[in-house]
């Protein structure tokens, strides 16, 4: 007598008893239409950061531009660039981040300079922390470290809130008081670009007049058209150490 054959193949697993191809089959389905339904909730964990920045006392046509200066989620930051009208203030969409993985913000996370540069070509800087002390908890922007600008604002939001807007007034654009010797121009804040042309003098350091302290040294590159204010320009002298230093230009 002929034997019944069944349409449904055994699935052989080692160590384990068989099971037809179709109980696998609706098993895996059943796996993978969980999966799909946990996903959003991994996705509502993600946080779009906005920064607001009101600028105070910047003149229109200054330039504005973002750096990376650290932190997780490099790859998903925005770095803008952009030149300052009437619109103030000014929304920035900076990232996303999770609470958890390579994404996630911690204490030293998420470090952006902002390049600003006014239409004289004085240059100077602001760079804003975006941070969350432990994964899950509260998270921020502040004001971090400032060169020729001031800036206040920022501060705390929940960590329930997954469209959150910082909101920071940044400026005037300040130019510290220079050499004692007439016909220095502020050009740039310490480690900032200074335009220099040939012939110019260059003078390095802090204090106001007869209180200051300055090195100076002529731009004699026949092409030059900008410096990095700080001391390698001048052969490694620091003419006030531990004291935050700009650079100034007198024409030739």
């Amino acid at each position: 007598m002929r034997r019944r054959t069944s349409t449904s193949r055994v699935v052989r697993l080692r160590g384990a008893r068989r099971l037809p191809a179709r109980v696998v089959a609706v098993g895996v389905s059943l796996a993978l239409v969980a999966a799909f339904l946990a996903a959003p909730a991994a996705l509502a964990a993600e946080k779009q950061i906005t920064l607001a920045i009101h600028w105070e006392g910047v003149p229109d046509g200054t330039r504005v531009s973002f750096s990376d200066v650290g932190g997780n989620c490099d790859t998903k930051k925005r770095l803008y660039s952009y030149e300052l009208g009437r619109d103030n203030p000014v929304f920035l969409r900076l990232f996303k981040s999770k609470d958890s993985g390579s994404c996630a913000f911690d204490a030293t996370n998420a470090r952006f300079r902002i390049h600003i540069t006014t239409p004289d070509t004085a240059q100077s800087s602001q760079v804003i922390l975006i941070a969350q002390a432990r994964a899950g908890g509260d998270f921020g922007a502040y004001c971090d470290t400032s060169h020729g600008v001031t800036c206040r604002g920022g501060g705390e939001i929940s960590a329930s809130t997954l469209d959150a807007m910082v909101q920071m007034w940044i400026g005037p654009v300040t130019a510290p008081a220079g050499p004692a010797e007439a016909g220095y121009r502020f050009c740039g804040a310490e480690t900032h670009y200074c335009p220099v042309t040939y012939g110019e003098t260059v003078a390095y350091g802090a204090g106001a007049g007869p209180h200051g302290r300055y090195v100076y040294k002529k731009v004699e590159e026949v092409n030059a058209r900008r410096i990095v204010c700080g001391g390698e320009w001048f052969g490694g002298q620091d003419p006030v150490p531990g004291e935050r230093k700009a650079c100034f230009v007198k024409p030739a």
